[in-house]
């Protein structure tokens, strides 16, 4: 009966190391892409003028930045209109599963991106 107990134990204790293993690789996933420091406050990236090493680059005709979704980080991702922390997460998850896009309605295939958020995306969104 003991002998029970103890294996009954050593498979939960075993299992919880498990669990505890997956959860560490998922942290160190999104750690790549979210500045998980508590001890620094996050400041806050704002492309406003894109440079030659910038994603963004500007439009012939005005003030409309377009943005790289292939190489783009989380937080010009997060700067496309109706995108925020999640999506942009599935965006570069899908991304990083799948390879880079190839046309703007690819990213109908991202989870939380429908008809009408990808009707609002492409004018801001180019693909390279």
């Amino acid at each position: 009966m003991k002998r029970k107990f103890i294996m009954l134990y050593a498979l939960l204790a075993l299992f919880a190391l498990g669990l505890l293993f997956l959860s560490l690789g998922k942290y160190r996933f999104y750690q790549n892409y979210i500045n998980i420091s508590l001890s620094e406050p996050r400041s806050s990236t704002h492309y406003t003028e894109p440079d030659a090493r910038s994603p963004a680059v500007r439009v012939d005709s005005g003030t409309v930045p377009k943005i790289d979704i292939n190489s783009a980080d989380i937080d010009l991702i997060m700067l496309l209109p109706g995108v925020g922390r999640e999506t942009a997460l599935r965006i570069i998850e899908y991304r990083s599963k799948n390879g880079d896009f190839t046309r703007v309605d690819d990213l109908i295939g991202v989870s939380g991106i429908g008809v009408k958020k990808l009707e609002k995306l492409k004018d801001y969104v180019i693909i390279r």
